[in-house]
């Protein structure tokens, strides 16, 4: 799930103005989130009919949920490119030499093109060693990001590329550290966690105040069957119990 850029911006706006003292912090499992939301959704959407005799329920907000629920998944994303890799660290380093490699050579024909600067990509292939091509994965995504425009019309450039190398490049950065250097919270992670945590507040909110309620109102105490807790596990079914046997004539 990777969410939608759009959608980010669109309702970052609105979580930006929640007061800091009530943005929730959270870890959760979005995918989760986003499967017994949209279930919830369903349930209570299917008796709009009912819904519309409810003054202090949104229509308009229940449906919304979606498209927050993309911005979310992208918002969490983001966070995720800062996650220190933990295992096979030495394959994803011959991922990025190779993916550096091909990209660089691209670049270089935008330079020609003169689409690129020559200097920044001389600069870019200047570095040696693991820590600066895991550098320069990340100012090669946002030079073709940055020129999305301009690189469209000479040549073909895969965009999950280009979210790979920026995701390697933070990932790699984050765990290939110089001896005796501490890894820091920096800007960037601070404000993608800010975000997530304001976008998650957003959508629990309108989920608490339009499906939850909207969902005891119409289904009393069996709302839970209908409208499940966001973080809930679905529930493994029961075997059933063997039929007795039936007793014999007399």
């Amino acid at each position: 799930m990777t969410g939608s850029r759009a959608q980010f911006h669109r309702y970052l706006v609105e979580a930006k103005a929640i007061s800091a003292a009530d943005v929730r912090s959270t870890r959760i499992d979005v995918g989760r989130v986003i499967r017994n939301a949209a279930r919830g959704t369903r349930s209570v959407l299917a008796r709009r009919a009912e819904l519309v005799n409810l003054s202090f329920i949104s229509i308009e907000k229940i449906e919304s949920l979606g498209a927050m629920g993309n911005a979310l998944t992208f918002a969490a994303g983001i966070v995720s490119k800062f996650v220190p890799i933990t295992s096979g660290t030495r394959a994803r380093l011959d991922e990025a030499q190779a993916l550096r490699r091909t990209l660089l050579a691209k670049a270089d024909v935008l330079v020609l093109d003169g689409v690129f600067p020559a200097q920044t990509v001389r600069g870019i292939r200047q570095g040696h060693g693991f820590r600066d091509a895991a550098s320069d994965l990340v100012a090669l995504a946002d030079l073709f990001q940055e020129n999305a425009a301009h690189v469209r019309t000479r040549m073909i450039i895969d965009a999950d590329a280009l979210e790979r190398a920026d995701t390697l490049g933070r990932q790699l950065l984050a765990t290939l550290r110089g001896r005796g250097e501490k890894r820091e919270t920096t800007p960037a992670l601070v404000a993608a966690v800010d975000a997530r945590n304001r976008l998650w507040t957003l959508f629990e909110r309108t989920w608490e105040e339009h499906v939850w309620r909207a969902g005891a109102c119409l289904f009393l105490r069996d709302v839970e069957r209908h409208v499940p807790l966001l973080m809930s596990a679905p529930h493994a079914r029961r075997p059933r119990a063997p039929a007795l046997p039936a007793p014999p004539a007399p």
